[in-house]
């Protein structure tokens, strides 16, 4: 079967020969698009691995902090990849459990955070003006409908 080999898609999607040259050809053009266009693949290279760097070891804060999940980070570096051109890009985080957070403030009451488990799972929390929404999404390579539609009525 082919597997792309780029880290946005690691899911197998066809068996015969023209499946790989397919596979490769997206992988490409994703590497293209992102490396010129002014978005996710500075903010992967510089904000995420500084985490890795940072916060490698357990306590990295001082209050005995987990340290930074290698497949956070890959959830994460996938999702971004994933984003539609042109989203507004994140600030990136990370919480005491090892997990990367991303974030978007557009004002005090509209924001949305994401957090992404070893699992394969993002946890979202957004305000919506005077409303909430939260819940658990599973990740599978694409960013999740109900995810796309938070940052769509953040913005």
């Amino acid at each position: 079967m082919a597997t792309i080999a780029y880290d946005r898609y690691d899911v197998k999607r066809g068996s015969s020969p023209i499946a790989d040259d397919i596979a490769e050809a997206v992988e490409k053009l994703s590497r293209y698009i992102h490396k010129s266009y002014a978005g996710a693949e500075p903010l992967i290279r510089s904000e995420l691995y500084e985490l890795i760097e940072e916060c490698s070891e357990p306590n990295w804060d001082g209050y005995e902090a987990a340290p930074v999940s290698r497949d956070s980070i890959l959830a994460a570096k996938k999702f971004l990849l994933s984003l539609p051109l042109g989203t507004k890009l994140p600030s990136v985080g990370l919480l005491p459990s090892g997990n990367v957070t991303l974030e978007w403030q557009h004002s005090r009451r509209r924001s949305l955070t994401l957090s992404f488990s070893p699992e394969s799972e993002i946890h979202y929390a957004a305000l919506l003006g005077a409303g909430r929404q939260s819940g658990t999404e599973p990740f599978y390579g694409d960013v999740p409908a109900t995810i796309l539609n938070l940052l769509e009525r953040i913005y």
